[in-house]
């Protein structure tokens, strides 16, 4: 796909280094909304394609998640 070296992708997004971008890549640390909308962008590629690793373990272990029946419950009991 869509290849850039993390120097390349540090500069197109205004970072002062790839530092964070090799963090981003080992799970040490999470990029803010911005910079997975650039990435996304850079990369042209979606949410689901970037994180389906961790959108499928959120799926298998925290089903509350997607359970519409709860966040009804949820919201129905507010005041």
């Amino acid at each position: 796909k869509n290849q850039l070296s993390q120097k390349l992708a540090a500069e197109k997004m205004g970072l002062k280094s790839s530092a964070n971008i090799c963090r981003w890549e080992t799970g040490t640390l999470s990029p803010n909304a911005e910079n997975i909308a650039m990435l996304l962008l850079m990369y042209s590629t979606t949410f689901e394609e970037l994180y389906h690793d961790l959108l499928e373990d959120l799926r298998a272990n925290r089903p509350e998640l997607t359970d519409k029946s709860y966040m009804i419950r949820s919201n129905s009991s507010a005041p």
